[in-house]
């Protein structure tokens, strides 16, 4: 029997002013990967997965930026899946 919603995880590494701990160019990408292999779902932010991901893509991961995943978290906003067919980075030229 296969359930309605998806299994969905949430993995947060704390930075800042004063963090023990801290996320740093994709450094959580081992540890992302595992909870994504036993999730439906794994909700992540930019210090977790950083450019790394362009390389080694979580096909079941959603990549939230900050603002976005404090209002998921507090149940504010929706989160919807969007899939372009690749990993993309944006440049600005001066």
């Amino acid at each position: 029997m296969q359930s309605a919603k998806p299994f969905a995880t949430m993995m947060i590494v704390p930075t800042g002013v004063g963090a023990s701990i801290g996320g740093y160019a994709g450094d959580a990408l081992p540890s992302a990967k595992l909870l994504a292999a036993v999730s439906d779902v794994l909700i992540t932010h930019p210090n977790v997965m950083n450019g790394a991901m362009l390389y080694w893509p979580i096909p079941n991961a959603l990549y939230v930026e900050g603002y976005a995943l404090d209002e998921f978290s507090a149940n504010r906003l929706l989160l919807n899946p969007v899939h372009h067919g690749g990993n993309k980075i944006g440049t600005n030229s001066y």
